[in-house]
């Protein structure tokens, strides 16, 4: 295999793994907005935050 071959291929697997990497960054970053269907107004929620709520504080909350 050629050397500019084998640096193309080097290139674009970075790229993956680089966009990748910043996918997810963004997904566990960003702001979900929530809806609460017993009338309070919306809630800004981490999606950390969202994940570390239990079914029981879900339940006790709707």
């Amino acid at each position: 295999m050629r050397y500019s071959i084998m640096l193309q291929v080097v290139g674009i697997i970075t790229l993956i793994f680089v966009g990748t990497a910043g996918l997810f960054a963004w997904l566990q970053n960003r702001e979900s907005l929530t809806e609460s269907t017993n009338g309070h107004p919306r809630q800004l929620l981490q999606v950390g935050e969202t994940a570390q709520r239990t079914v029981s504080q879900l339940i006790i909350d709707n």
